[in-house]
């Protein structure tokens, strides 16, 4: 039985297929289709009421969602993300009934939650609470 393996290749055609791997798999091609499907979700929120940024690596919450109208959104998930603080843009939403918040880095629950008198379902698990606010 005769197996069949790759011919090799000189050093420099290595080099620039790493290259390409690299500029493909994690460089600025990468980030233009990760804005390309985050700027897809928040659309589908503006239209639907419904955003989901889950599983994204955020930080923070994406500035560009200012160019959206999402003050009709119901549902809001961020979960698994790195989001250290509650986005103080989550505040904005108004008619928000449910923010999904699990497992992400959030030390502290700001007491501008208050205001958004429609939420009913807050889930903060997995995330590393230290304070709550005093409501």
């Amino acid at each position: 039985m005769t197996t069949l393996a790759p011919e090799p290749r000189p050093h420099t055609q290595l080099a620039s297929a790493a290259a390409g791997a690299t500029l493909g798999g994690v460089g600025s091609g990468t980030s233009v289709s990760l804005n390309r499907g985050l700027e897809r979700a928040l659309e589908e929120a503006a239209s639907s009421g419904r955003l989901n940024l889950s599983s994204r690596k955020l930080k923070e919450f994406p500035k560009s969602a200012a160019n959206y109208d999402l003050t009709d959104t119901v549902d809001a998930d961020l979960s698994k993300n790195r989001l250290t603080d509650v986005p103080s843009e989550v505040c904005h939403l108004v008619a928000l009934e449910t923010l999904n918040l699990y497992h992400n880095c959030i030390k502290s629950v700001p007491d501008s939650l208050i205001t958004l008198h429609t939420l009913t379902n807050l889930n903060l698990s997995r995330n590393q609470l230290c304070v709550l606010p005093a409501f």
